[in-house]
């Protein structure tokens, strides 16, 4: 499954379960955090597109933002 395809279904995944927690606008400012955080940090991008860090690892990165 390509990176487009997975994201796409990821993206309803999260719109769904927002929807029906009545979170959407939560999970819109959520998004928008996220998407500043990695347009602000070439690091960040680099780390989490890195193959030599763990899954582990990158999940316990982006905890600590």
């Amino acid at each position: 499954m390509s990176e487009y395809r997975v994201a796409v279904a990821y993206a309803k995944s999260v719109w769904t379960l927002a929807e029906e927690k009545k979170k959407l606008a939560q999970v819109y400012e959520d998004m928008q955090y996220a998407r500043d955080v990695f347009e602000a940090s070439r690091e960040l991008k680099l780390a989490i597109k890195s193959p030599i860090l763990s899954p582990v690892k990158k999940t316990e990165i982006l905890k600590s933002i």
